[in-house]
């Protein structure tokens, strides 16, 4: 992964715990409402996968909402 790409995914996983605990979400409740797995989303707040935009996009709505 290049440094921007690292750094995006560092920002994504900061976000991603910011959201979550302001929606009051547990990480079973977002992977529900978002549609990954818990494990998918483990491995994106330890910043480990290159997620798609999709499920990005899944991610993000559900802590939007």
């Amino acid at each position: 992964m290049k440094k921007t790409e690292r750094n995006i995914a560092a920002i994504f996983a900061r976000n991603l715990k910011f959201f979550s605990q302001k929606c009051n979400y547990s990480q079973e409740k977002l992977a529900d409402v978002s549609g990954v797995s818990r494990i998918y989303l483990n491995q994106i707040k330890k910043q480990r996968p290159d997620p798609t935009t999709g499920k990005t996009r899944n991610v993000g709505d559900a802590v939007a909402r």
